[in-house]
């Protein structure tokens, strides 16, 4: 595809409701053309009548089909048996047009079915007086026998006349220009039209006001009489002068009212058409690329200075210097954040030097945590699949994205500010995120019924959503994800205990929305299996020091019967975090720890110098999943072998693919919105996700959806691996 500003051609469809079977067909028809004419920067655009039923006009509803003639390109009649008023209005308004400019082109088909006796009506003498009034005005008709020769027919013509047509319509972009432009030149004109009524009211006022004096003193009336006369006179004459003078300062406010409201309209006209809108005057803890740190993330001076340089040419909109920058920078280092950047910065200077129309822009966000409480590895996987998706989107295609990056902090007050500010901001679709379960339930309300939120790593159940408070809504309905939940992973590792013949587990668990879902899912699973549930601890409610010798001791005898396992919140508190390094470190190895997916980090793997390489082995987490080698290479040939700035290896993870399939989701979204031959919106994108058949191809496979939740689910159980420097994790079999 190029980068030409896309022009829209508009295809007006006339024909009698016996036809509406044909005339739907003909659409789909127009729809599947799009696909290749996108490719070309042209975008056929069908006005039918089911366009206009829901529409408003102080005229009747066909003076509206009529206007709507006038605006279009192409005007195509299909008539079998009859000939409707409005038909036959329609095609006379084309005429019409065309003999005023010659712009627009006519194809009148017929349909050439055999036609039953008992169809036949007295209406088919309006075909017969339609069909003699086309040859006395010398146009040419064409039959059709069903509408896959409708569909030949026209496409024939199609791409006969498209070269030229294309050449004579201006891009969107510089048609809506000459709209606006004609439209202030008329506001102009009325303005001035009025200041010249005003000023011949004034003048004919003080013309009668003139000549009335002229008389008074003429006939020298000094009575009282005449007196009273005068003063009646000057008074008039003040009172005339006050209306005078009454009526300019209403004018004047009314046009300053005017003035104001329209720049009201202009401005909100302008956040939601102005694809750099979303990225204006954005708050600290919300950036397209421009800031010189993203909050929290990378940590201050850790800035390389062709990053730092790029984002100062961003912030200043001078795009082509700030690619320049951040394309060395992204070299250097594969930081997601100077991804997402670059991407951005690449799409923005399309716009700025006009080679695709803002129309071609889309605008999504991601809302992630970063801070001392999560790894900087599980908020940069989020920004690395989110801009990874944008990046392979935005290659080769007429069609653009810009990624809205937001940090959240990981916690409920961060999300409920995030939320807020993106939900006002216009241009923005689809919100990924949030990470935790704990930050994606306290803001379901705020995005409900205004923007799409799907979270690439939330796993706490809906069931679990809706338990927590039944005084919130319980409407999910703009809420999706990719990722198994809680259930499917607890499902598995209470398979693998009891596959290996564990008969006996000590839960650690913690308080947060995930942790408590997962431990429901978890202990009603053991309830149905063979394994005892021992010792219960609530690690965020026990002292620092959780005595793990005791359990050592109290169990010893059964330590190879034995799991201890360690249920974990989302990294919501940091103490707790420790507890668990604290649990791991003290187990030395005694019991297999099991545990959920928020374990799979760096820092457990960091443990192999204090506790050795055989007791972190002893090891299994459930997560949502993991990739293969094939898989893995897809990442590391995207950042070139080169690793990510959290790890020695360009490896790939589960919160990277969740993410990039989230974001694959939204763009399937849109996609199909534009192949429906309709502009993209916050409720479109809603609606296309949650039709029973919408699915998309992922990097974790095939995604459907039932409900809010993936259709098909799985997970993959995982153990560190040692068997090389630094440890890494390996798949191992349920």
């Amino acid at each position: 595809m190029g980068n030409e500003i896309i022009k829209i051609i508009k295809i007006f469809l006339a024909s009698s409701s016996e036809l509406k079977d044909d005339r739907e067909q003909f659409e789909i028809f127009v729809n599947r053309k799009n696909k290749k004419y996108i490719e070309q920067g042209i975008f056929l655009e069908l006005v039918v009548w089911e366009d206009f039923i829901d529409a408003m006009s102080k005229t009747r509803l066909q003076d509206e089909y009529n206007k709507a003639i006038t605006e279009c390109h192409i005007f195509v009649s299909l008539f079998h048996t009859k000939v409707g008023i409005y038909t036959e209005e329609e095609f006379l308004k084309a005429l019409e047009t065309f003999k005023a400019n010659g712009n627009l082109r006519i194809y009148t088909y017929f349909k050439d079915a055999p036609i039953n006796a008992g169809q036949i009506r007295p209406e088919i003498m309006t075909l017969l007086n339609f069909k003699e009034r086309l040859h006395n005005l010398g146009h040419f008709h064409t039959r059709y026998a069903d509408i896959n020769d409708l569909k030949h027919k026209f496409s024939e013509q199609l791409n006969k006349i498209m070269p030229k047509l294309a050449g004579e319509i201006e891009p969107a972009f510089h048609q809506e220009q000459q709209e606006i432009e004609q439209a202030l030149r008329r506001e102009i004109q009325q303005l001035e039209q009025q200041k010249q009524e005003i000023e011949q009211i004034e003048q004919s006022l003080r013309l009668e006001i003139q000549q009335l004096k002229q008389q008074i003193n003429g006939h020298g009336l000094v009575t009282p009489l005449g007196r009273l006369i005068v003063n009646i006179t000057n008074t008039i004459n003040l009172f005339c002068r006050w209306l005078i003078e009454l009526d300019k300062w209403f004018k004047f406010a009314i046009l300053c009212i005017l003035a104001l409201i329209l720049s009201l309209v202009i401005f909100y006209v302008r956040e939601i058409t102005d694809p750099l809108s979303a990225c204006n005057n954005t708050p600290d803890f919300i950036s397209c690329g421009e800031k010189l740190g993203f909050p929290d993330y990378p940590s201050p001076g850790q800035l390389l200075p062709e990053e730092e340089k790029g984002r100062e040419e961003f912030a200043n909109g001078n795009y082509k210097e700030a690619i320049s920058y951040l394309e060395k920078a992204w070299e250097k280092e594969k930081d997601p954040v100077t991804l997402i950047a670059l991407n951005n910065a690449r799409v923005m200077y399309q716009l700025k030097s006009g080679t695709i129309s803002p129309k071609n822009v889309f605008t999504i966000a991601v809302s992630t945590g970063f801070g001392d409480k999560i790894p900087p590895d599980f908020g940069g996987s989020i920004l690395t699949g989110v801009g990874w998706q944008q990046a392979e989107f935005n290659k080769d295609n007429v069609f653009k994205l810009i990624v809205v990056m937001a940090n959240d902090s990981n916690n409920k007050d961060g999300a409920l500010k995030v939320a807020k500010e993106l939900v006002g901001r216009e241009r923005i679709i689809g919100v990924i995120g949030p990470y935790s379960s704990h930050a994606t339930y306290y803001v379901l309300d705020d995005y409900l019924k205004e923007l799409v939120l799907i979270s690439p790593t939330s796993t706490a159940t809906i069931e679990y959503f809706k338990a927590q408070n039944k005084n919130k809504s319980q409407d999910l309905s703009w809420f999706f994800r990719p990722i198994p939940t809680t259930e499917i992973a607890a499902k598995n590792l209470v398979k693998y205990l009891e596959k290996k013949g564990y008969i006996k587990v000590i839960i650690f668990y913690d308080n947060d929305l995930v942790a408590q879902s997962f431990y429901e899912n978890f202990t009603k699973q053991l309830k149905q299996s063979s394994i005892n549930i021992k010792p219960e601890v609530n690690i965020t409610k026990s002292p620092i020091d959780l005595d793990v010798d005791s359990f050592k001791q109290k169990f010893n005898q059964l330590k190879d019967k034995t799991a201890l396992v360690i249920i974990s919140d989302a990294f919501i508190d940091t103490e707790s975090k420790e507890k668990k390094i604290q649990i791991i470190k003290e187990n030395r190895g005694t019991f297999l720890i099991a545990g959920n997916n928020p374990l799979f980090n760096d820092e457990v793997l960091e443990l192999v110098d204090t506790i050795g390489r055989e007791s972190l082995e002893k090891m299994v987490i459930a997560i949502p999943w993991y990739p293969s080698d094939e898989e893995s290479k897809k990442l590391a040939d995207f950042v070139d072998q080169k690793p990510l700035p959290w790890s020695t290896k360009p490896k790939l993870n589960w919160q990277m693919a969740m993410a990039y399939d989230a974001t694959k989701m939204l763009v399937e979204a849109i996609v199909q919105q534009l192949e429906q031959g309709q502009m993209p919106s916050r409720e479109g994108t809603r609606n296309t996700l949650a039709k029973d058949d919408f699915n998309t191809e992922g990097l974790t496979g095939k995604i459907t959806l039932k409900g809010s939740d993936r259709e098909d689910q799985s997970s993959s159980l995982i153990s560190p691996d040692c068997s090389t420097t630094p440890c890494d994790w390996r798949k191992i079999n349920p």
